[in-house]
């Protein structure tokens, strides 16, 4: 008897059902490079396949991408094939997928990575699922982590989507193909569909101009899957491929209200201008800090490891899912038997297992189903997760990597999806798990034995004290100890420095065996604090208030026409976008020095002195005046002032303005009757010009030029006139 579960219509795109089924079910029990046993599909796409496998040496779960084999015909792809999985094996963090192995079979490459159970963000939105904003955060702030780290090695994703967001049954979530994109993208190879490398709708602008790209292209991709994620639509998507990258180069991406509130966070990253837009470890940061004005999320409902999601042409936003009545009634016409959804399988003899005829049953898993092999046991035997759940310490099921993040409360709106008619499934699946392993054992494939592996010892070391090191000198200290090292918590303590160890758990002196995680909490640096209101007081209240919060304060002078001198003016300092600094850095108090000094300007001297009275009023300085004589500076303009042209004075001070009378004039004395000569001498001694004498100098003056008594000025000229 053949048993066959069939797929439900709409998931295989423009491939009939049983041609995508054969298609990926033909490497089953295939062991690649001696050593890896292909165990089940999980997915195809444009490039390759996915299935799980068994690593027969390590007796571990693996993931195995194999790649189709046109590519293997594709001499300059097989050579960037091997130097990028090469490199890309090099990547060591929580939030990326880990690299094994990869090699060739056949002639067919193939890439080795660890399993994960829990499915993709794209398995998540084809449901019809749709983030709330806080799991949304969740999900952006576990790719940056990843993608910062990346990004500071010189590796560039190029092919940031729903698709590559995996996560474990745990819910951490790993960024797929670091390395795939740029191998696939030098090759000769092109879609089936034609689209190009780095898929259309999550390309960047950079990349749709065919420029040079770097990390901010990455980010680009991630804001698009965020509102994706959230609302459903991805920005700028049209009919042509060729359409939708052209619609993306001409403005910034828009972030919708229903982003809440990363809105801002995600429209920055989705700028047009890579130069705009922040680089992954600043985007984190913005993350971590939107999220203390946020809600706590629910756990995200994850799809499952979910076979046969992705086929060629099966490019779509949203998986609609239509009635498998047609494809079961051809099935029954053909005399197979169709598994229905609601009912379930009796294992326990072999009749059922082998069919009533003892021929080997052949089994083939629905799309929406078969997700129960691969994340509903693992190969050890035990019962992980059902889809839709995610595990780890912290409310809600956030998973530990992330319990740094601080939330507004302990609770937000139920996301649409979470519950319903997915929980059904899973809890079928789970009933149906037992019946799928039993007849994949009996069918020949060789994978049951593997299903169960004998409990091994397994080393433990003493946990060192790594609190207050720098996370590059970790390593060295845990070198050799075979733990993996998961510093993705952050924290902030006073005293440390960025990028230092504040905690680790286990603490230090517990035992931890190889190949378990060793979890660290690094430091963003000090706590932060807001600074104070310091107007109104003076130099001593606004110092003691900001030396209370924990900073350095330095006093700066600066004169202030409103302020008066001694009070506070303001504090400086390099503040984040809530207007925090860390506690124990310095700042800067700005304290008044009264108003400006105002200075008398020289340039005044000799102009009229209603103009130079308007201009000192101007300064704000009080006028006064004096007149003086003045033999050189006209009558009525100014002379001088006191305190002198070029003297700086305070404001509202008095400045006396010395303005000229002219020449000063005396009489011309009355020299008559004297002789000329002592006429002469007389008027020079009282400050005259004699021009000469007319007549006798020995006669009797009889009269002057000017007249005796005429006011004329000081050093004026003079003729005597003499009898003869």
């Amino acid at each position: 008897m053949t048993v066959r579960r069939l797929p439900q219509f709409g998931r295989f795109g423009n491939y009939a059902p049983s041609v995508a089924m054969s298609r990926l079910t033909e490497h089953v029990g295939r062991v690649l490079g001696g050593r890896y046993r292909v165990v089940a599909p999980v997915g195809s796409g444009a490039s390759a396949q996915v299935y799980l496998a068994d690593d027969v040496e390590l007796h571990r779960r693996v993931a195995v991408k194999l790649l189709h084999a046109a590519l293997a015909d594709d001499d300059k792809f097989c050579r960037r094939f091997r130097a990028e999985a090469r490199s890309a094996a090099a990547l060591n963090h929580p939030n990326i997928v880990a690299i094994y192995d990869w090699g060739q079979d056949d002639g067919v490459p193939y890439l080795v990575t660890e399993y994960l159970g829990g499915g993709s963000l794209r398995g998540i939105l084809d449901r019809g699922v749709l983030l709330s904003p806080s799991q949304a955060l969740l999900v952006g702030l576990e790719t940056v982590r990843g993608l910062d780290y990346a990004h500071k090695r010189g590796f560039v994703h190029r092919d940031i989507k729903p698709a590559n967001l995996l996560f474990g049954e745990e819910g951490r979530l790993r960024i797929a193909d670091f390395g795939l994109a740029r191998a696939l993208a030098e090759a000769a190879w092109t879609e089936p569909t034609g689209a190009v490398l780095g898929t259309a709708r999550y390309a960047s602008p950079e990349q749709a101009r065919g420029q040079t790209i770097d990390g901010k292209a990455d980010v680009y991709a991630l804001a698009l899957v965020l509102i994706e994620a959230v609302s459903g639509k991805v920005p700028f998507s049209a009919d042509t491929t060729l359409a939708t990258l052209m619609a993306r180069t001409g403005r910034s991406v828009e972030a919708p209200e229903t982003l809440g509130g990363i809105r801002k966070v995600v429209a920055r990253a989705g700028s047009l201008q890579p130069g705009d837009r922040p680089d992954a470890g600043e985007l984190e940061i913005a993350f971590m800090a939107a999220a203390e004005e946020m809600p706590r999320p629910r756990a995200l409902p994850l799809a499952g490891a979910i076979p046969f999601s992705r086929l060629p042409g099966d490019e779509h936003d949203i998986t609609e899912i239509a009635a498998p009545a047609a494809w079961q009634e051809e099935a029954e016409g053909a005399g197979l038997l169709v598994y229905d959804q609601a009912s379930e399988i009796d294992l326990t003899g072999s009749d059922a297992a082998l069919g009533r005829d003892g021929e080997d049953a052949e089994i083939v898993l629905d799309a929406l189903n078969a997700q129960d092999v691969v994340a509903g046991t693992g190969m050890d035997g035990e019962q992980s997760r059902p889809a839709g759940a995610t595990s780890g310490s912290g409310a809600e099921g956030v998973h530990p990597s992330l319990s740094s993040v601080s939330w507004t409360d302990d609770a937000e709106g139920v996301a649409v999806g979470e519950d319903g008619e997915g929980g059904g499934r899973r809890r079928r699946g789970r009933r149906v798990l037992g019946a799928v392993l039993a007849i994949l054992v009996l069918a020949g494939l060789g994978v049951g034995a593997y299903f169960t592996y004998r409990s091994v010892a397994t080393p433990s070391h003493e946990v060192p004290n790594l609190l207050g090191l720098q996370i590059d000198e970790v390593g060295q200290v845990v070198e050799g100890n075979g733990w993996d090292v998961d510093s993705s918590r952050r924290g902030r303590q006073n005293g440390t420095e960025p990028g230092e160890v504040i905690g680790q758990d286990p603490e230090p002196g517990a035992r931890l065996g190889e190949g378990e995680t060793l979890v660290l909490t690094l430091s963003l640096g000090a706590e932060l604090a807001g600074l104070p209101d310091v107007t109104g007081m003076n130099q001593q209240q606004a110092t003691d208030a900001l030396e209370d919060l924990g900073l350095e304060v330095a006093i700066a002078k600066a004169n202030d026409e409103a302020v008066p001198a001694g009070q506070a003016i303001a504090v400086e300092a390099e503040v984040n976008a809530e207007g925090q600094v860390e506690v124990g850095s310095e700042v800067t108090l700005v304290v008044s020095d009264g108003p400006a000094p105002r200075t008398i300007a020289p340039d005044l001297v000799g102009k009229p002195a209603a103009d130079v009275a308007a201009a000192l009023e101007q300064q704000q300085l009080v006028v006064a005046t004096r007149d003086q004589y003045s033999d050189t500076v006209p009558k009525g303009s100014v002379i001088g002032f006191e305190p002198p042209a070029g003297s700086t004075v305070a404001r509202d001070s008095t400045v006396t303005v010395l303005v000229s009378l002219g020449p000063e004039l005396v009489p011309v004395p009355d020299v008559r009757g004297q002789s000329g000569t002592q006429a002469s001498q007389a008027l020079e001694a009282a400050g005259f010009a004699v021009t000469g004498i007319e007549g006798r100098p020995t006669g009797t003056v009889i009269e002057t030029d000017p007249p005796v008594g005429t006011q004329v000025p000081k050093g004026s000229q003079v003729r005597i006139f003499t009898t003869a």
